[in-house]
């Protein structure tokens, strides 16, 4: 919670990117720098409030490098929100304390940083009948239902981070970066499910004289929907209402070391990485109408481990031609094992391996200080999660492999296969005194691309996946800025776009086991990926006051593969609008802002997918969830 506080730097990157931080990687990346050192000793406190019930407050505060070499940074911060949504509240903890020591050619930097959570579930979607407030007749009312309202549905865990960052650099060309970390976290999860059946759980079935306990569908019927009834009379119980405790401990640790040889007009880079990951899982009944006599509390139906081991090694190469020419190429391998065992019920035990080769060239052309161009080529690939080959919490799963056989331990042929991806890419960047632009073209041709199946597991909260054989990602990203003085005032105008077209090639969803069951995408566009994204943001400063406006839009999102506009998000647009004011007061620098979001008071939606309408259980409907109507957030922060 609330790492961005605690960051310098953060990078979002589309595509295949580098290995210069570990495995490239295949649809995207996104890299935080944290540690923001203070050359002065530095203190500060920030408190903000806001609509819904937020709250938030952070203390920070810096050391600069004392004759030991030592600096020192920190924050802690506590944050609280009712939610936008009916029982989707938080209440977040958050710490990060860095230690640097500097010498003439090295460096160590310690990060510790984590922060105990506790959140009222609320990752379902809302129904149609909902979002347009005919449940109620009063849409803003309506349109916060949360489909999770058993009290108890909340997530609990605590994850602390530990890493060690060294550097060395003996001369200009020789220079070491590597990363030891480790993180152990645990926690868990209530949630109330109905109708359960009790050999799911590895509860038997019981018998009763009373056939009045729960309601008819939780006992054994007949063909003609009677109780099924045994020599005495009895009727047995086969479902139950329960609540059930989701559990997991993880332990994570690795190290990532790069090495940099050369420098001028050849440099060779040579880096990896090593990461062990070990989790226990462990399900357990906390209470339930419906279950026989001699339950315990707590217990377990399903008690696994999962491990899994990531090794990678890299190879980068840049060479500049001439002065105005770079050529870059990039070698790597990435190894993925994964290792489920100890199952103490089923008894599943199995291993999967992975071996990926990911080749990269690029070049970049600077004629003059102004203008820059580049191109490159990559192929990347990844494995699947280790969710897409066995779903161990879900009740009574098997592993996702084609041929299984428990007792004989043979599990072979995965049903998601790796994904791989040749992407080509064409851009330029101009600067000018006070203004920058760029433009990007680029296609990625995707073969088994891990995709939305069209399916959602509403039980446990996320898509089922499958393989497209083929798609395609291709489009333009156009960015510009320009900051200029009149007179008193500074006024700056930055924004970004993309024009893209995602879609399918070739790819048939299988629904079921025969072919009138196959749903054939070919063209369609692929889901959750929009057209069209772009952000503008206009920001005017003077004499200590700044104000900005920002706008947001996205294009029609479709939350299946169908294409259809009825399961699709609607293209819409949202303005941001923040004010601030900055004063020295006491020899401190104070700052007041006021951030209002969807400033327009829209209501829209952000994410969903396709499952059955609670009002007909004969057709499907999108499932959305919306976003927050207009809000706002103010904050003072007084630093010294």
């Amino acid at each position: 919670p609330d790492l961005l506080a605690s960051s310098s730097e953060v990078q979002v990157q589309r595509g295949v990117g580098p290995a210069l931080y570990g495995a490239a990687s295949l649809g995207g990346s996104v890299n935080v720098e944290t540690g923001s050192f203070s050359a002065t000793p530095a203190f500060s406190v920030t408190t903000s409030a806001g609509s819904f019930g937020t709250r938030r407050v952070s203390v920070a505060g810096a050391t600069p490098a004392g004759a030991s070499g030592w600096q020192l940074d920190g924050r802690y911060s506590r944050i609280e929100t009712d939610g936008y949504r009916d029982q989707s509240w938080s209440r977040l903890w958050s710490y990060e304390i860095s230690a640097r020591r500097s010498t003439a050619t090295q460096q160590w930097t310690a990060h510790l940083f984590g922060g105990p959570e506790n959140t009222h579930l609320a990752y379902l979607g809302t129904p149609p009948e909902y979002l347009d407030g005919s449940v109620t007749g009063n849409v803003g009312q309506d349109r916060r239902w949360n489909a999770l309202s058993y009290p108890g549905e909340q997530d609990h865990y605590f994850e602390p981070h530990y890493e060690l960052v060294h550097s060395w650099a003996p001369s200009d060309r020789l220079a070491l970066t590597q990363t030891f970390f480790y993180f152990d976290g645990s926690g868990y999860y209530d949630e109330q499910r109905d109708d359960q059946a009790l050999t799911d759980y590895h509860v038997s079935p019981w018998t009763t004289t009373d056939s009045t306990l729960l309601s008819r569908d939780h006992y054994a019927l007949n063909s003609s929907g009677f109780f099924t009834r045994d020599s005495l009379g009895r009727v047995t119980v086969v479902n139950a209402d329960i609540v059930r405790r989701r559990y997991v401990a993880n332990q994570h640790f690795g190290w990532v070391p790069r090495l940099r040889i050369g420098n001028g007009a050849s440099q060779l880079t040579v880096g990896g990485e090593a990461r062990f990951h070990d989790g226990h899982h462990l399900g357990t009944l906390v209470s339930g109408s419906g279950l026989p006599e001699g339950i315990s509390a707590d217990q377990p139906y399903y008690d696994f481990r999962a491990r899994t081991f990531s090794a990678g090694l890299f190879v980068r190469e840049q060479w500049d031609v001439r002065s105005s020419l770079r050529l870059t190429g990039d070698l790597a391998w990435r190894h993925q094992a994964y290792d489920v065992l100890d199952d103490k019920f089923d008894g599943i035990h199995f291993t999967q391996t992975y071996d990926l080769g990911l080749p990269r060239i690029g070049l970049q052309w600077q004629p003059d200080r102004r203008w820059s161009v580049f191109a490159s080529w990559a192929y990347a690939a990844r494995e699947p999660a280790l969710r897409d080959l066995y779903d161990g919490e879900s009740p009574g799963a098997l592993p996702l492999y084609r041929v299984v056989d428990v007792a004989a331990g043979i599990y072979q042929d995965p049903l998601i296969r790796p994904e791989h991806v040749l992407q080509e890419e064409l851009g330029a960047q101009w600067r000018g005194r006070g203004a920058a632009a760029s433009a990007d073209l680029y296609r990625m041709d995707f073969h088994d691309e891990i995709v939305d199946a069209g399916q959602y597991n509403t039980d446990l909260g996320y898509p089922i996946l499958g393989n497209a054989a083929q798609s395609v990602h291709q489009g333009l990203e156009l960015a510009a800025n320009a900051a200029r003085r009149f007179g008193a005032v500074r006024g700056e105008l930055a924004g970004n776009a993309t024009l893209s077209d995602n879609h399918f090639v070739h790819y048939t969803e299988v629904w079921g086991p025969s072919a009138s069951d196959d749903i054939v995408d070919d063209g369609h566009a692929e889901g959750f990926s929009p057209a069209t994204m772009a952000n503008l943001t206009a920001r005017a400063s003077w004499a200590g006051y700044s104000a900005a406006l920002e706008t947001q839009s996205v294009g029609r999102i479709y939350v299946d593969n169908s294409e259809t506009g009825y399961d699709s998000i609607a293209p819409h647009t949202v303005e941001n609008l923040e004010l601030s004011a900055r004063r020295v007061i006491g020899g401190a620098n104070a700052e007041l802002s006021l951030r209002i979001l969807n400033l327009g008071d829209l209501r829209y939606d952000t994410d969903g997918y396709v499952d059955v309408d609670p009002f007909d259980a004969s057709r499907m409907v999108p499932w959305l969830t919306p976003a927050a109507t207009r809000n706002w957030l103010a904050s003072v922060k007084v630093a010294w």
